[in-house]
């Protein structure tokens, strides 16, 4: 056996070719760069030589100059993004550094740009203006024509929708969160075109999705839902999480926190507003062993949101400690929080509903 077998090696063979096997063969074998002289695995060597080595030789991406790549890379690199370069349109400006040519494309007044409507035009950007002017009732057509397809697209999606809640209204009393799960995996662009244009429709209770949750962990991301409403016509809000977790649940717990957004229909609503909201952990795999936090409103927090506030939300604090990180990896038959790198979270109005 190979004497890197504990490396991950499983070469077996004779003795009198194992030297041999380690010489040249061995992958798990540490080996000396060529270069640098720096001591790695064999099977890191190539990656080492191209990506990594201080000596190995490289050409500028920029100028195509050879040298070793602590040159290039280091004081080569520096002083080629300062050097001036023509503007590829040839505008008035005349020169600029190369490290500014893509920012200055994104100005030049002769770079040639698609008109905004969608017609297949190509003009310098400086003429957009006299463009447009000057096609406004192929423009007015092309707007229409997609209007169009939009509102078809929109009906198709609501059709879907109604018909999902029918079918929940109709089982109120063995409600599945497997379905309300499959209707949360819609992920086509025309769902998400129809909670922008209708957030109204979004209405408690809602399901959420949180996908690459592994990521979000490790970057301490702050995930958020898009707005809905306590009920029809309801209190707006949205749902703030931190998977990595935030003060007392830093690091150990997923923290959960819901904000109140002024909306649409404060006039016609009570206020303060009701009291008692539910956020629940779904069990992906059984409608059963979800996981529950009350959210119990404070008499400061529940307020009208009025045009004199600095900001137009404000946070309803639920725990930091929402459900800790062991819990949230419980793996049973009949229990699975955390699958495929994915979490389902449900906002509930129980006052409002």
């Amino acid at each position: 056996m190979c004497f890197n077998k504990e490396e991950g090696c499983k070469w077996k063979g004779k003795l009198e070719d194992h030297c041999y096997h380690i010489e040249t063969h061995c992958m798990y074998q540490e080996i000396n760069c060529d270069k640098c002289y720096n001591m790695l695995q064999r099977q890191c060597m190539l990656d080492h030589v191209e990506n990594e080595c201080p000596r190995h030789e490289i050409n500028c991406r920029y100028c195509n100059v050879s040298g070793l790549r602590q040159f290039i890379e280091g004081e080569h690199t520096k002083k080629c993004l300062k050097l001036p370069l023509p503007c590829p349109n040839k505008c008035e400006i005349g020169s600029v550094p190369r490290e500014d040519t893509e920012a200055h494309r994104k100005e030049c007044p002769l770079e040639m740009i698609q008109c905004d409507y969608g017609c297949l035009d190509y003009i310098p950007r400086q003429e957009l203006e006299k463009h447009t002017e000057g096609n406004i009732k192929q423009h007015l057509a092309l707007t229409k024509m997609k209007l169009d397809n939009v509102l078809k697209q929109i009906n198709m999606l609501m059709t879907l929708v109604y018909q999902k809640q029918e079918h929940h209204t109709n089982h109120t009393v063995t409600r599945d969160s497997a379905s309300i799960i499959s209707a949360a995996k819609w992920t086509t662009s025309l769902e998400a075109m129809a909670l922008v244009i209708q957030p109204g429709d979004q209405v408690c209770p809602v399901t959420m999705k949180i996908t690459g949750y592994s990521n979000k962990v490790k970057e301490s991301a702050l995930w958020y839902s898009a707005p809905f409403y306590s009920h029809r016509r309801g209190y707006k809000m949205y749902l703030n999480v931190y998977p990595a977790g935030i003060d007392d649940g830093k690091g150990t717990h997923l923290s959960v926190y819901l904000s109140l957004m002024k909306g649409p229909y404060d006039d016609e609503l009570k206020w303060p507003l009701p009291e008692e909201f539910n956020v629940k952990l779904l069990n992906q795999i059984s409608d059963s062993e979800h996981r529950f936090a009350r959210v119990m409103i404070g008499q400061k927090e529940r307020h009208r949101i009025t045009n004199t506030d600095t900001h137009k939300h404000m946070s309803v604090v639920i725990t930091p400690k929402f459900v800790s990180n062991e819990d949230l990896h419980i793996v049973t038959p009949a229990c699975h929080y955390l699958k495929d790198d994915c979490v389902f979270l449900q906002v509930i109005c129980k006052k409002c509903n």
